[in-house]
């Protein structure tokens, strides 16, 4: 059973990398880095709050 955790572990990692490349590349304003979003809007990579382009900068 300990290669079944193994394995999960494994690709558990491959989907959290993944979705960290899908981002993109990020805008950065005031130190933070904001990535956009299909709407047109921008956030964190954690989420958060969407922010508007004139919010930060563009």
């Amino acid at each position: 059973m300990i290669w079944l955790r193994v394995v999960t572990l494994i690709l558990l990692s491959l989907g959290a990398w993944q979705s960290f490349k899908a981002m993109g590349t990020p805008v950065r304003f005031a130190g933070r880095r904001y990535y956009r979003q299909a709407d047109g809007s921008y956030r964190r990579w954690y989420g958060g709050r969407a922010y508007r382009p004139d919010e930060i900068g563009l």
